[in-house]
């Protein structure tokens, strides 16, 4: 006598039946596909992805993925806006990466400097539509870039400072122009002031002119007070005999002085 599933048990294989039939497609994506962008924006693994050693010396973002097509062998697909197209991307030197693995690095580079003064630019790169079934590679990259605002030079002015008294030989006291140049450029590398003020000096007239932050100019001021020329010593006057006074006086051979006013 052969037994037939109960009611219930025909029910209970028909969900199991409905339930592969719903997720069997589901799984087989996840298994060709490489995964995407976990929720805090880093990049997940991506063992299907090719890796390659990847040099970079430093230059725009569309140098950068000339490069990095080169290196990778794809073509990858980054949106460049108007007005960031100059943005300077950092040296690499990276071996055995991917493609996500450069740009979503770049990206602490980007942001690392933000705050700094130096730092022009804080930038990132983007994946259009992060996970899902278009391997990354072939995606579109969005690059975007703002100014850094503390990297904006507070107060910077060109200051003209007269060198002509100061110059000479060594031996009198005075100096070169070098040497006033290099004290003071060692002053502000003592700071770690980053960039330096620019220098120049125009011999014709010895004037040397500076640009950058008002703070920092002040101490070409400070340079020069401690290198003023020495003062002559005042010429001493003889004092004369009053009596050797009025014989010469009597003679005409001097002049008949006044008499001192009282006060």
């Amino acid at each position: 006598m052969k037994l037939l599933p109960s009611p219930f048990a025909r029910l209970r294989i028909g969900a199991v039946v409905l339930l592969f039939s719903v997720l069997g497609p589901i799984l087989g994506q996840a298994q060709i596909h490489p995964p995407g962008v976990i929720a805090s924006g880093q990049p997940s693994t991506y063992p299907q992805l090719p890796r390659f050693d990847f040099e970079f010396h430093g230059g725009s973002p569309g140098e950068l993925v000339k490069e990095l097509n080169k290196a990778a062998g794809t073509n990858i697909n980054l949106i460049i806006p108007d007005g960031v197209e100059d943005v300077r991307i950092p040296k690499l030197n990276l071996a055995q990466v991917t493609v996500p693995d450069v740009l979503y690095g770049l990206n602490y580079a980007g942001s690392a400097g933000r705050g700094q003064i130096g730092v022009e630019w804080v930038y990132q790169f983007q994946l259009s539509s992060p996970g899902g079934p278009t391997p990354a590679w072939s995606g579109v990259w969005m690059f975007s870039a703002v100014r850094n605002q503390s990297a904006i030079k507070p107060n910077s002015s060109l200051k003209v400072f007269s060198l002509a008294r100061y110059l000479g030989k060594p031996e009198q006291g005075l100096h070169s122009v070098d040497d006033i140049i290099t004290a003071v450029q060692t002053g502000w590398k003592m700071q770690k002031i980053s960039p330096l003020p620019e220098l120049t000096y125009h011999p014709e007239t010895k004037l040397l002119m500076a640009y950058g932050q008002d703070a920092h100019l002040t101490l070409i001021t400070d340079v020069l007070k401690q290198l003023e020329p020495p003062v002559p010593a005042p010429v001493q006057k003889e004092k004369v005999n009053p009596e050797v006074m009025k014989v010469l006086e009597k003679g005409g051979l001097v002049m008949p002085q006044e008499p001192t006013k009282s006060k």
